[in-house]
């Protein structure tokens, strides 16, 4: 549930969908990086897209910008919300 929100992030980012060609996109996908985030049920390992011809740089709001991410509010409202939504 996580890597998905993380890609609607980059999708809404880039204005554009993933393999999608538009004139109006505002940079283009070049590869993953990994990232660790602590959770209550452990370690999870997520893949946070790396953005290419960009104006500004992408800074995901559920994960903070770091080697290992510790549990942050964002992503426990996500989790929760997502559970209270049956996903």
């Amino acid at each position: 549930m996580l890597q998905r929100a993380v890609e609607d992030e980059v999708t809404a980012f880039l204005g554009r969908a993933r393999y999608e060609r538009t004139l109006e996109a505002r940079g283009s996908r070049n590869g993953n990086r990994p990232r660790q985030v602590q959770t209550a049920e452990g370690e999870l390992k997520i893949q946070v897209p790396q953005i290419w011809g960009a104006a500004e740089r992408f800074v995901s709001s559920m994960i903070p910008n770091g080697r290992t991410a510790l549990r942050t509010r964002p992503l426990e409202a996500l989790i929760i919300g997502g559970w209270v939504r049956g996903l």
